[in-house]
């Protein structure tokens, strides 16, 4: 029993050079190989003189039944001709060779190409992660949300290669998009619409992916495509080709729209999902450190508010020990504070939702002053 690649002398020749030996002539012999598994190679092998040719893998079982029944059959084939003939031997070894070589060149190169796509796919997933680590630093770099998202449309434009990128914030009633920063990659032919308004009522499919949560890649250059001509204008989309709208959501309410544009044909440039996983990866980091800003900027209004209101109260302590001041001393004309006071004047709501006159007390020497005039009508950003 042998196998058929081996080195030096492989199975094929070891059976020529067993049947040319007058000793060795009539023993049985067995080929099991894994790697000459062609019907050809089978007839090439009986014709130099096998008993039996076998693939692997075999049953084990099997294999012992096989070789018994080799054992008592015997060799009951001749020495074959082809063992004779030395050139229709090497005739039909080198074809044999050769076909075997060809398959393992063409597994060879099917591996290489597989091992170069890995690699490109190793590369490009390197690249997204390192893209990701440096979204991620740069969202923890500032608590000025409009400075996070001009560097996030920058940077997601850079990556991804397309044309521009831009990002639309939510107005408080849900029925505008006003345009917050965009970056365009070069020079364009239209004008981008920073700081301008997108109605809703005249962009259905803003309104649509806004309202389901998911991405959309739209494209623009079908005549029949499901962004009609009004909304491409409403939303600035004239030299566009393509674009890609992703919903950017705070707290798990939709409050800004992401949109990625591509001006060149499709068949050169495609937004594909690889575009849609990356930038999605990218503006969630950056919405949630929009959201930390956000409740930073409530956190520092809660701290002014709570100082104002310590120095309310220390108002009213320091004026009822003087006995000088009433806590119910309402806004009204000019009065007069005791002669070492100096007034700042505050509108604050107390209580029953009234309206008092809050003047500071600062006893440090300062000469006197009398009360300004009577505070203004409360405005709607008042402490």
């Amino acid at each position: 029993m042998s196998d058929i690649l081996m080195p030096v002398m492989d199975g094929f020749a070891l059976c020529r050079e067993a049947r040319r030996d007058p000793l060795l002539a009539s023993v049985p012999i067995v080929l099991h190989t894994l790697t000459y598994v062609e019907s050809k190679d089978e007839e090439f092998a009986l014709a130099l003189g096998a008993t039996r040719y076998l693939v692997k893998p075999s049953d084990p079982a099997q294999l012992v039944a096989d070789v018994r029944e080799v054992l008592a059959q015997g060799h009951t084939g001749g020495v074959a001709a082809s063992t004779e003939d030395e050139t229709s031997f090497l005739q039909q070894y080198s074809e044999r060779l050769a076909a075997k070589l060809e398959e393992k060149l063409a597994e060879l190169e099917e591996t290489n190409r597989r091992l170069e796509l890995q690699n490109q796919e190793t590369a490009a997933a390197r690249d997204r992660l390192a893209l990701l680590l440096a979204t991620s630093q740069l969202a923890s770099s500032s608590l000025d949300s409009n400075l996070l998202l001009g560097h996030l449309v920058e940077r997601m434009v850079s990556s991804l290669r397309v044309t521009f990128g831009r990002v639309s914030l939510l107005d408080q009633d849900g029925e505008r998009l006003v345009v917050q920063t965009a970056w365009p990659i070069r020079t364009l032919d239209w004008d981008l619409g920073i700081n301008q308004t997108i109605p809703l009522s005249d962009a259905p499919l803003h309104r649509f992916v806004l309202a389901s949560g998911e991405p959309r890649i739209v494209r623009l250059d079908d005549e029949h495509g499901e962004m009609m001509e009004t909304e491409r204008r409403a939303a600035r989309l004239e030299g566009c080709r393509a674009v890609l709208l992703i919903p950017l959501s705070v707290a798990g309410k939709p409050a800004a729209m992401l949109c990625l544009g591509e001006a060149r044909q499709w068949k050169r440039s495609p937004l594909t999902l690889e575009h849609i996983e990356l930038a999605q990866g990218m503006a969630a980091q950056v919405m949630l450190a929009v959201e930390n800003a956000r409740l930073h900027q409530a956190q520092v209004r809660a701290e002014r508010e709570g100082r104002i209101l310590a120095d309310v109260g220390a108002l009213f302590a320091s004026a009822s020990s003087l006995g000088r001041f009433s806590a119910r001393w309402r806004c009204g004309p000019r009065r007069r504070l005791p002669r070492a006071a100096r007034c700042t004047c505050w509108t604050l709501t107390v209580g029953l939702r009234r309206r008092w006159c809050i003047t500071t007390i600062r006893t440090c020497g300062l000469a006197p002053r009398s009360v300004s005039p009577a505070c203004p009508p409360p405005s709607t950003d008042s402490a």
